[in-house]
């Protein structure tokens, strides 16, 4: 029981540190995508007519 607590907890640690860095290692995300949605926000950020309210009058 102990053992299966301690494989546990090491996996939830190893996952994490895994997770922290998602830019790195032999499994890793490209950029790109974040890079397009911070020139889509910062374009909307210019031009707010496009960015309508969620609920009242549109």
């Amino acid at each position: 029981m102990t053992v299966l607590l301690s494989v546990l907890i090491f996996s939830e640690l190893l996952i994490i540190v895994a997770v922290d860095y998602p830019f790195t290692g032999p499994i890793k995300v490209e950029p790109t995508a974040l890079v397009r949605v911070l020139v889509d926000f910062d374009s909307a950020g210019a031009n707010r007519a496009c960015i309508r309210p969620l609920f009242g009058p549109n």
